[in-house]
């Protein structure tokens, strides 16, 4: 059993640890220092056995925080849940279909006030916008058990709206299936639904310009407090710039020294790509390695190995940064071609490496410059960029 001496004793070490308290509950010590409690359980699977962990929150008093005796209550909670047959990870079935939770939600948050003011939270005209945009939604995928609706789901049904030159109606519909798909997330039954773009529009990534505050931006990366993994892959998506789906899911076999073969199918255009690894870089996927090195992706957490960050983690972390309609993820990407392009003078870089790099589209003659042809000229530019950035 564990006390409050104990967690306010317990310093961070190279690599996250445990405590263990009792009847399934610990807290994890990351080497940032955070202190994250964990519930943790076996549940049936069949006629197997298996473990799972559910995330009760982070240690301290402040708002959205657990002391303590909080932490014990929520494990409490859970150890009731289970001797109900409901497994505290799951509050809703994800087998159930998106119809299904959508109208649960639909019910929830409508319900709000009825209590107090006996009247619906949302108008008569609200609820049948609200309505017909989700009749869009069921038509195209309302049978789809919640877990498995994906974020081409969601564009497909809203392209269909835009052909019928209804712009505006699309986005409400996407913002909509949104607030359900968080709704179920919130129950950790279904992925974070990456919100769909219509192809006419082009989407502003926010990013950070100028030396001073891309200095301010990697510091704040070093130190945030976020888990550990979760820091270790802002660094290796800030080093690397490259897109969300090459580095979720990649993994240890794609590694090859000092160069990344990443799979085509994690890739835009579906063709393969290599990718050059700074010093840097190698040592984030050494750290990495100590924690996920015997399962399958390179971005796992330690209590949910064989699974992928989710798309929403690096997101999640720049916005507790404070860095909300400043960066974003994807953002970092053009925080390198800027940064890179102001150097290519003084640094000797080629424009088309750049581009390479980024993996674009080349147009006209230059096009024909292949990207494995090019792997000369990128690899010391991977190595100029990780130096600069550590050196501003």
């Amino acid at each position: 059993m564990i006390t409050d001496k104990h967690i306010q004793n317990a310093k961070p070490k190279v690599l996250q640890y445990r405590l263990h308290d009792t009847q399934g509950l610990s807290m994890y010590i990351n080497p940032q220092g955070t202190k994250v409690f964990y519930f943790r359980f076996k549940w049936p699977n069949g006629v197997k056995i298996k473990w799972k962990i559910k995330r009760i929150g982070l240690y301290g008093k402040r708002k959205g925080e657990y002391t303590l005796t909080q932490a014990r209550e929520k494990r409490d909670g859970y150890i009731d849940k289970l001797a109900a047959g409901i497994d505290p990870t799951a509050a809703i079935d994800p087998s159930k279909t998106f119809k299904t939770v959508a109208n649960a939600w639909f019910t929830a948050v409508n319900s709000t006030d009825k209590d107090k003011t006996g009247k619906d939270f949302w108008s008569a005209k609200t609820q049948k916008n609200y309505k017909t945009r989700l009749k869009y939604a069921f038509e195209g995928f309302g049978n789809t058990p919640i877990a498995e609706v994906t974020s081409e789901d969601v564009l497909e049904v809203c392209r269909k709206i835009e052909l019928r030159g209804r712009r505006d109606a699309a986005k409400r519909t996407r913002d909509l299936i949104s607030r359900v798909m968080d709704y179920a997330y919130v129950y950790d039954v279904s992925k974070p639904i990456a919100r769909a773009l219509l192809p006419h529009k082009t989407k502003n990534f926010s990013f950070v310009e100028g030396a001073d505050n891309i200095k301010k931006l990697r510091d704040d990366i070093r130190d945030c407090k976020s888990e550990y993994e979760t820091k270790l892959a802002l660094q290796f998506v800030f080093y690397t710039f490259c897109r969300q789906k090459m580095w979720r899911l990649a993994k240890w076999d794609e590694i090859n020294g000092d160069t990344w073969n990443v799979n085509p199918e994690n890739m835009k255009k579906k063709k393969p790509f290599i990718v050059p690894l700074s010093k840097q870089s190698i040592e984030i996927l050494n750290k990495m390695r100590a924690i996920t090195g015997d399962s399958e992706f390179i971005f796992s957490y330690a209590y949910n190995l064989g699974e992928p960050l989710s798309e929403s983690t690096l997101g999640r972390a720049l916005n507790r940064m404070g860095y909300k309609g400043k960066q974003c993820p994807h953002g970092l990407r053009h925080v390198a071609s800027t940064s890179l392009n102001r150097l290519k003078k003084s640094h000797q870089h080629d424009e088309d490496a750049i581009e390479l790099q980024l993996d674009h589209n080349i147009r006209g003659t230059r096009g024909v410059y292949n990207k494995y042809d090019a792997i000369d000229v990128r690899t010391p530019m991977m190595q100029d960029w990780a130096d600069w950035l550590d050196g501003l």
